[in-house]
């Protein structure tokens, strides 16, 4: 990136961020905010600036322990303004697509602000078109990491936490829709609320019309409105655009999942609108970077926000038998999106797995096909990944007969990296280990087409 064009979309972080202490001019806030203590980020940016100044980091790079710590600081706001339940699988076991995106978007936020942070550090290296010293470096670059993570992380974690709250409250007003199916926006009435804000005030409009899906709050920083339900009726003037509202922030957070705008409506944020714009590495370390992302759990097994949500129910499913029945961790882990890279979707007991849905019934060619297709070697499969020593493989069926036996038997025998086998059926499974014998595999199978749920 041109330098021109780095301080083109400085001015325009800072722009946006120039109202996040209020801009009616009123004292800040008293918040209570997670984000005020740099300690954390004193020390990974020690490390940060001294690679970037040695040029072990370059521009276009990014910095998984840098994301990481701004997603724990801004999860939790979303998790507090969220309340119980702020977890991509539900007590129910089904997947929640809300938070779901949620946790996904403030992931990717926290990745798109460490490269703009990184963009920026790289910009300091040079004074005045000369190569900065360490200490002038050093300075700069402090001074960087107290205005990314204590003046913006302030207003971006209070935004979370009203996205949070305001997501949670979205699924009430769908719930209750046929009873009441309006909302009202309302401010706080005060000094503080800001011009553009006071406009809203009282508008009622349809849950399901176009208003609510850019002026639902928040709509700024440290915005306080709020929205009740009602069956009153809807305002003869509901405004199409309210200018003075930043496009940033005319988005519904219950209906995009968005905590911070990825460009659905209004305007992507600075820094997704830079990270578009960046190449294919650093594409690339925010993928592998979805290894650092915390991970929920839910009845004992652990999950990560970015687990494949195609066939996330199935795979929790199958997690908890295998928890239960063998006592076994288990992990449900990201789907990483870069070429030619193989997913492994289980992790158990620190080995990887895949799971597979289907038969181990029909012809034995049919039989024999399913599984030679299946098992796969991961150390050609995995190269970069720790964990290509061993892996393992988990079946959902709902029939098995004889020649499954013999089959499994023989992958032992050919996949030396292969550990276990599990088998899944109903609330019923086996783990096959590569210890036993043809005899024991079969009793073990034996026993579980016998096994009723």
């Amino acid at each position: 990136m041109q330098a021109i064009a780095v301080t083109g979309w400085l001015a325009m972080v800072n722009n946006w961020y120039k109202d996040q202490e209020h801009s009616c001019g009123c004292e800040p806030l008293d918040i209570q905010l997670n984000a005020v203590d740099l300690t954390p980020y004193q020390e990974v940016y020690k490390k940060l600036l001294k690679d970037v100044y040695d040029g072990k980091i370059k521009q276009g790079d990014i910095n998984s322990d840098l994301i990481r710590l701004t997603y724990q600081e801004l999860h939790s706001g979303a998790s507090t303004g969220y309340g119980k339940g702020f977890n991509v699988v539900g007590d129910n076991g089904k997947p929640n697509a809300t938070v779901i995106k949620m946790k996904q978007n403030i992931f990717k936020f926290s990745g798109a602000k460490t490269y703009g942070q990184l963009v920026e550090l790289n910009q300091a290296l040079n004074e005045n078109g000369k190569p900065a010293s360490w200490e002038t470096f050093k300075t700069a670059g402090l001074g960087i990491n107290e205005k990314y993570n204590l003046n913006y992380l302030q207003a971006e974690y209070q935004t979370a936490k009203q996205a949070g709250y305001n997501a949670t409250n979205w699924e009430t007003y769908k719930r209750d829709i046929k009873l009441f199916p309006n909302l009202k926006y309302v401010t706080q009435n005060d000094n503080r609320v800001r011009d553009e804000h006071r406009i809203l005030n009282g508008t009622i409009a349809p849950i399901n019309g176009p208003f609510w899906a850019k002026y639902y709050p928040p709509n700024g920083w440290r915005c306080r409105c709020y929205t009740t339900q009602t069956a009153e009726r809807v305002s003869d003037n509901i405004p199409d655009v309210v200018k003075e509202i930043a496009p940033e922030f005319t988005l519904n957070v219950g209906i995009s999942g968005q905590v911070y705008n990825e460009g659905a409506t209004g305007k992507p944020v600075p820094y997704f609108a830079l990270a578009k714009k960046a190449g294919k590495q650093v594409q690339k370390g925010f993928e592998f970077a979805k290894f650092t992302a915390p991970y929920d759990e839910v009845q004992g097994i652990r999950i990560s926000p970015f687990a494949d949500t195609v066939d996330l129910e199935d795979n929790f499913v199958d997690a908890r038998v295998i928890s239960k029945n063998h006592k076994l961790d288990v992990e449900i882990r990201p789907n990483v999106l870069i070429e030619d890279w193989r997913n492994p979707e289980l992790l158990i007991n620190g080995i990887l797995a895949d799971r597979y849905a289907g038969s181990l019934k029909g012809g034995f060619a049919e039989k024999r096909k399913q599984i030679k297709g299946f098992v796969k070697n991961y150390n050609e499969a995995f190269p970069d990944d720790k964990f290509t020593s061993q892996y393992g493989i988990v079946f959902n069926v709902k029939s098995i007969d004889k020649d499954a036996a013999r089959l499994i038997n023989g992958k032992f025998k050919n996949g030396k990296n292969l550990a276990f086998v599990i088998i899944v059926k109903g609330s019923k499974s086996v783990n096959i280990e590569r210890a036993d014998s043809f005899e024991i595999i079969t009793e073990k199978l034996k026993a579980l087409k016998s096994q009723k749920d």
